[in-house]
């Protein structure tokens, strides 16, 4: 009988009988509930973890590097869920080494090519901090019945760091036809940049006071009418103040005088599509978490300005964006960024090199927008379409809570 422990409790077994052959009928079920990783009761260390295929193979790496190693309730099937349910408890660990099966697939051993389901939880998990192994016998367990288990020990700290060139047998499988993205609902906007494409990061500049936040909320209420999926990590102010705001803007007007059940019916839709992230000293994971257990596609950034060490304002602000274009490529989300524009760039019209802290913004993202007085707003950057830039009228309606867009923010203008 396999125990399976969480937050310190036995909650279900899964039982193999020894007398029936192996993958027959009746040779394994499972008693209560055994829905999370196998082997979390050992756990001993804070930065190393393995994790296998199955219990007798969890067991093996155990036995053999004194490092505690997972395993999923049902091998391959069942690896990517379980992660996913588990995903918090992987929260401090730099380095995850998976020792799946061998694949049987492959001649030549010393080809490293795990199951899709190994590349999928690593994706999940973080590249960066994955490794893998390539057994040469079919599984972890072998080693150990076979007597070598040195070797396992060596095969362990022998594992590779994770990339994505490790999933992938032809550049055939890397082609794809240029897509439209998800549709925002802003029709200047979806128009000239073809909507947010996944992988890819918008940042949206402006000074202090220029309606960042509020247009982003107008924004996330164009996207939740087309069941976009979302996350927003507030950095600036509290999430509180950030939702009230937003409740303004999908009431149409003032919240406070909407009825009861009305505001019962926006907390809803808010709550149906937009997840916040409460945890901004750990931007990574509070993304990671977002992407894995709430099946987002956009993230919302408010505002990374705001979290910028002011004594080294150009690397640390290098290091977040870095991270955003990471995380967007690695999740395949689309990540939009407010961002506060130089103090010399104040009442003038933003340009690339506008963003406050750093020229990495101006490289590395892939769209720009900016806000100039509430009354325009400019495209001044997309690397898909090079000849989409320009300015056009958006206007901010107070008594709306929302923003005006082409011939009517003129009209409204005048």
């Amino acid at each position: 009988m396999f125990p399976c422990y969480w937050n310190g409790k036995v909650i279900g077994y899964k039982c193999r009988d020894f007398s029936i052959p192996k993958k027959q009928p009746g040779h394994m079920w499972i008693v209560g509930n055994y829905q999370h990783m196998f082997g979390w009761n050992t756990v001993h260390t804070k930065e190393t973890i393995a994790i296998a295929l199955g219990e007798f193979d969890a067991l093996a790496v155990t036995e053999a590097t004194n490092i505690p190693c997972l395993s999923s309730p049902n091998g391959d099937s069942s690896l990517v869920k379980v992660i996913k349910r588990d995903f918090r408890a992987f929260e401090n660990y730099n380095k995850i080494v998976f020792i799946p099966d061998k694949d049987k697939d492959t001649d030549n051993p010393n080809v490293v090519q795990p199951s899709q389901a190994v590349a999928e939880a690593a994706k999940l998990l973080g590249l960066e901090r994955c490794w893998i192994a390539t057994p040469s016998l079919d599984d972890p367990n072998e080693y150990v019945m076979q007597n070598k288990s040195t070797l396992l020990k060596q095969l362990f700290w022998s594992a590779v760091p994770a990339s994505q060139e490790l999933w992938y047998e032809s550049s055939r499988e890397l082609i794809q036809p240029i897509a439209f993205g998800r549709m925002t609902g802003w029709a200047e906007f979806d128009k000239r940049i073809q909507g947010l494409r996944m992988c890819e990061t918008t940042y949206i500049l402006g000074q202090p006071g220029a309606g960042k936040t509020t247009f982003l909320c107008w924004l996330m209420w164009l996207m939740t009418q087309r069941a976009i999926n979302m996350a927003a990590l507030i950095l600036e102010g509290s999430v509180r103040q950030f939702v009230t705001k937003l409740s303004h803007t999908f009431y149409g007007g003032n919240i406070f005088t909407a009825s009861d059940a009305e505001v019962d019916e926006i907390a809803k839709q808010i709550d149906k599509h937009i997840h916040f992230a409460r945890q901004p000293e750990k931007i990574e994971m509070a993304i990671r978490t977002a992407v894995v257990q709430h099946d987002v596609e956009v993230v919302v950034i408010d505002n990374i300005t705001a979290i910028s060490n002011p004594e080294e304002v150009f690397a640390s602000t290098s290091q977040l964006v870095t991270l955003f274009d990471k995380l967007a490529a690695e999740l395949c989300i689309h990540i939009i960024i407010l961002s506060h524009v130089k103090i010399d760039a104040y009442g003038e019209k933003a340009g690339i090199g506008s963003a406050a802290g750093s020229r990495e913004i101006g490289a590395k993202a892939y769209n720009m927008l900016a806000l100039h007085a509430r009354k325009e707003v400019g495209l001044i950057k997309c690397r898909e379409r090079g000849d989409a830039e320009g300015w056009w009228p958006l206007v901010y309606d107070p008594n709306s809570a929302r923003y005006i867009e082409g011939v009517r923010a003129l009209e409204f203008s005048e």
